[in-house]
């Protein structure tokens, strides 16, 4: 049984933003699929979750990187199972450069809902202890709760459409992270890396729906917390960021980033 599985990009100008760079959004999507290969290859994926009428949601995702691969660039993102219980399963990554130098690190947190009722439903059906690593490192603190601060920003308006769905016809992981990431303008990134990047998600979304973004500082830590919120303000994720300046690698306060 392959415990530890591996998956090689070459990052093309398609997956790259401005600063030619993997975005930040594509990073987290190539996180979700090769989770999502792994688990194909060891027989917990789409077929044998449906078969108990069931499917994988991601709860929450954070990463924390050193860099981020560049265009033309080979990385390998690395994930094993960390470990799980009735209603959630912790897996972990490494990401590495071409010359097997760890260049960050990424945790999740899985459930699986009952795809009529959208209800967590009982992992134990699929556990195995067997898929189970507790000998490899994720080199990264684990995601803590995130409270969305008083003062924000003001908000800004969108509505999901069809190309925002995804095969279980909610909002993908990836639009709620370019969401978060239009929060802020261009030239922050250009001047800036986001070195530690949290999602959590709360309730999912529907094609046709409206929501608004906004953003805000946590004085405590420096981190720029952003949420997105339907119009009846249920939270939808929540989002928690650290930012370096590019040039001399010093942190950079949430409350400067959204003075831009």
């Amino acid at each position: 049984m392959i415990t530890e599985y591996k998956h090689t990009y070459c990052l093309t100008a398609a997956q790259c933003n401005a600063q030619r760079e993997v975005a930040p959004a594509t990073l987290i999507q190539q996180i979700i699929d090769v989770a999502t290969e792994h688990a194909d290859t060891i027989n917990i994926g789409f077929q044998r979750m449906g078969k108990n009428s069931a499917l994988w949601v991601l709860s929450r995702v954070a990463y924390e990187i050193k860099r981020y691969p560049g265009i033309l660039e080979e990385y390998t993102i690395t994930t094993w199972i960390e470990g799980y219980n009735k209603l959630f399963s912790d897996r972990d990554f490494a990401i590495s450069d071409a010359s097997g130098e760890v260049i960050g690190y990424a945790r999740t947190v899985w459930m699986a809902i009952d795809k009529d009722t959208r209800r967590p439903t009982d992992l134990t059906h699929v556990a195995d202890p067997e898929v189970v690593r507790t000998d490899l490192v994720c080199d990264m603190e684990r995601p803590g709760k995130i409270r969305f601060p008083k003062e924000h920003n003001e908000a800004s308006g969108y509505r999901f459409g069809a190309s925002d769905i995804d095969f279980n016809r909610h909002v993908t992981s990836r639009r709620y992270v370019e969401l978060i990431i239009d929060q802020l303008p261009l030239e922050v990134y250009d001047q800036c890396l986001m070195t530690r990047f949290e999602i959590a998600y709360s309730h999912e979304s529907l094609c046709g729906e409206c929501v608004k973004v906004m953003s805000g500082c946590d004085p405590s830590t420096d981190a720029l917390i952003s949420t997105i919120e339907s119009t009846d303000e249920t939270q939808k994720c929540i989002t928690r960021a650290w930012f370096v300046k590019r040039e001399d690698g010093s942190s950079v306060p949430a409350a400067k980033l959204l003075e831009y």
